[in-house]
């Protein structure tokens, strides 16, 4: 077994600085779920893995097109190189990784696929000290990922892709052609929701906002749940701060046509809208490791029942000594309801000694706010419960909630160089709770950033009347 909370503790502080380094606010969140890809194999669809391979061969690059079109197609994923079969780290290493290179993998892409999807490629550090390409797909937009060209005859057998074919990724897992109505339908679902949400932003502007009410639904149940759960777990050692204090609680439920509570969906299908509401989420707005990314990584991901309903609780725990990630921990129902409650980035020590190395200023934990990580929070949550939506086929709007502890005393403040206030705004309040209901149909870009001002404004005007307004989130967006 590897060292994980070794890695975890390299490849946060190593990404927080580098950012933070080039005036960004946050770090990279997903390297810590890469590097957990790369040294624990795990057999989902949308991951591929391959050992060290020969870039420059026109059959292994014609195998590579193949899989980016079906992870594509399946609605995004990874591509792993360097690791066997059995999950081991290939040998030898090459040492030298410019053949994976950005843009040598995207010349595969644009050669042999139409429309051609723009990855991205990391060189991942993990426990052994080298570095492994993750190559991320991004799903297909309104039009599915078809092959354009040929893959090379071998021994008179067509090699990786054939022109024309449209390819996804299934259980194995493995990368096949769509041939069947059932493989087809999950595409051209994702193809309709793609235009569906293109149009809705276009005409967005045109259109009043609706005022809607939640027919007497209380979401209060759910925080209750979360907290008493968040309290149970924490270790008698303390963090940086008291950690049930000082914690945030974001809750959702989805509601039908009635504002009632959605149909049930079955544990197996739940588990797989998780697993691509996460990889939206990062994609959307890419701002730290969600406690639902764990159902993907299978780690610490247990069934739990909330009265008769099953759902999973996901977590990321505190663990002694490791004070370079907030602890979080999620419940998601199979009714369409649950959240997540999480401590503050800025009570974290990697805030404070990145901020503390690059100014005289001083950074403790537990005095601080920053609306920006505090926005850019909301924004990956709302983009998360939008596309989970999709797996509930009679979800039209969703009640989101969310729950701030710890507040007195604070002041606001962000770490990004630069970046003052000059003078203190603090809050007199130890805690508040903000709600609104989305309809999700409408729920594009602008709105969604409408909706992360809307459950932000009121925490920060308890700081002084400082206003959180769409604006602010819409320019965080944009600088993803």
């Amino acid at each position: 077994m590897r060292d994980c909370t070794a890695r975890f503790s390299r490849i946060s502080l190593r990404s927080i600085r580098l950012r933070l380094l080039k005036n960004e606010m946050m770090p990279e969140p997903p390297i810590e779920h890469l590097a957990a890809l790369v040294e624990h194999k795990t057999e989902e669809p949308n991951i591929e893995y391959k050992a060290w391979m020969d870039l420059s061969d026109n059959g292994n690059r014609a195998n590579i097109a193949r899989h980016l079109c079906g992870l594509a197609n399946l609605g995004g994923g990874y591509l792993i190189f360097g690791v066997d079969d059995d999950g081991s780290f290939a040998e030898p290493h090459p040492g030298d990784l410019h053949p994976y290179r950005q843009d040598a993998i995207n010349n595969i892409a644009a050669k042999y696929l139409a429309p051609p999807p723009h990855c991205n490629v990391h060189f991942v550090p993990v426990s052994n000290g080298k570095e492994y390409p993750v190559v991320t797909v991004p799903s297909h937009g309104a039009q599915p990922i078809c092959a354009k060209s040929d893959g090379p005859l071998v021994k008179g057998k067509r090699v990786g892709v054939q022109q024309g074919v449209h390819y996804i990724r299934l259980a194995g897992p493995r990368t096949a052609a769509i041939d069947t109505p059932d493989l087809w339908q999950q595409v051209l679902h994702r193809c309709v929701l793609k235009e569906r949400d293109r149009l809705v932003s276009a005409i967005g502007g045109l259109l009043e906002k609706p005022q809607l009410t939640s027919a007497g639904y209380s979401i209060d149940p759910l925080f209750d749940e979360l907290a008493a759960r968040w309290a149970e777990l924490q270790p008698t050692e303390r963090w940086t701060v008291d950690l049930i204090q000082n914690r945030t609680i974001y809750a959702f439920q989805l509601l039908d046509e009635a504002r009632a509570i959605v149909r049930e969906i079955g544990l197996g299908a739940l588990r797989e809208s998780v697993r691509r509401a996460t990889f939206d989420a990062e994609r959307f707005k890419d701002i730290e490791l969600s406690a639902f990314a764990s159902i993907s990584e299978n780690s610490r991901c247990g069934v739990f029942v909330s009265g008769d309903v099953e759902g999973y609780e996901l977590q990321h725990v505190h663990q002694n000594g490791s004070y370079l990630r907030p602890p979080v921990l999620g419940h998601i129902s199979a009714a369409g309801g649950g959240g997540e409650v999480r401590a503050y980035w800025e009570d974290t020590t990697w805030v404070k000694e990145a901020v503390e190395q690059r100014s005289s200023r001083k950074w403790e934990p537990g005095t601080k706010l920053s609306p920006s990580i505090q926005v850019s929070r909301a924004l990956n949550f709302i983009a998360f419960v939008k596309s989970l939506s999709h797996s509930f086929p009679d979800a039209r709007y969703a009640m989101l909630s969310a729950d701030y502890g710890g507040l007195r005393g604070r002041v606001i403040g962000e770490p990004r160089p630069g970046v003052y206030f000059s003078y203190d705004r603090k809050s007199g309040m130890a805690s508040r709770r903000a709600s609104t209901v989305i309809q999700l149909d409408a729920l594009a870009e602008p709105q969604i950033a409408e909706a992360a001002a809307d459950l932000t404004a009121p925490i920060f005007r308890l700081f002084d009347g400082w206003q959180i307004v769409p604006d602010f989130a819409s320019k965080l967006l944009k600088s993803s």
